[in-house]
């Protein structure tokens, strides 16, 4: 009976050791992180350590996360996407009315263009001139005869070429007009025209 209890004490007092051999390793570690845990209790070493694993695990899997946004990134500017701003745009080949171009944006996971600044209305009509053709961007007349985008905002800036805004009756839908000075290429038409549109795809958090 006393040899299996000095068995069983030594076993417990092995494991003790193998313990506290492993905290002094994780202190070792953590101290090399960071010096202020040199001092702390064993249970602190551990609840540190606990929550620098669940940080790193975090960590990779939005690393994971990352990385499948930047594959997308670059399926999407070898299928022709234009970045600028951290933005994608998307100038395309083929023509549709103006409903139908927002959804073949909306497939594209993106909308008609709305321009967030005057840098990027520049952009966007420096695009459009150097390609020599008429754009839909996503902006629309409403029932009360108010120019908006499609986020139901109110247009207050606007960029309006010569003689424009056309005032016949349902040239509700704008496009950007190549033939403009300087960045003033707005034009109002009819929103069944078939022209070409501008896509943009605003940025997921992971890309930033």
């Amino acid at each position: 009976m006393t040899l299996l209890i000095y068995t069983l004490y030594q076993k417990e007092l092995q494991k003790r050791q193998e313990f506290q051999m492993a905290v002094d390793m994780i202190r070792t570690v953590l101290v090399g992180i960071d010096p202020v845990y040199i001092d702390k209790e064993d249970l602190e070493i551990l609840a540190a350590a606990q929550n620098i694993s669940e940080e790193m695990r975090y960590f990779a899997n939005k690393n994971d996360e990352l990385q499948k946004e930047i594959d997308i990134l670059i399926e999407n500017l070898n299928d022709g996407w234009v970045i600028y701003e951290r933005t994608l745009y998307w100038f395309s080949s083929e023509v549709a009315s103006w409903m139908d171009a927002q959804k073949n944006c909306e497939l594209e996971g993106a909308n008609l263009l709305s321009a967030e600044s005057v840098e990027e209305q520049l952009f966007v009509s420096t695009e459009v001139q150097n390609l020599k053709k008429v754009y839909w961007i996503g902006v629309f007349k409403d029932k009360g005869g108010t120019w908006k985008w499609l986020s139901g905002k109110i247009a207050s800036e606007t960029y309006w070429n010569y003689y424009e805004p056309n005032r016949e009756p349902n040239h509700d839908c704008i496009a950007m007009s190549f033939d403009c000075y300087y960045n003033k290429c707005w034009m109002a038409v009819k929103c069944d025209l078939p022209i070409n549109y501008v896509c943009k795809k605003v940025p997921k958090d992971t890309w930033l």
